[in-house]
């Protein structure tokens, strides 16, 4: 999970110093853009499925 998010960071940084360089309409600019989109889709999608899972628990455990 540390490691996910410490290269979303990176990858934002490296975002934010390109769209200074070149533009915010720049085709390098778009691609990491795109590529820093997938790593937080990625990681939302872990942690939605981490909270229904948590929640799966939780109810199965009031069930009792």
């Amino acid at each position: 999970m540390i490691r996910i998010i410490s290269i979303i960071e990176k990858k934002r940084r490296s975002l934010h110093k390109s769209i200074n360089m070149y533009g915010i309409s720049d085709n390098r600019v778009l691609t990491k853009s795109r590529e820093l989109d997938k790593l937080i889709l990625i990681e939302q999608r872990r942690r939605r499925l981490c909270l229904l899972n948590t929640a799966k628990y939780f109810n199965a455990c009031a069930a009792k």
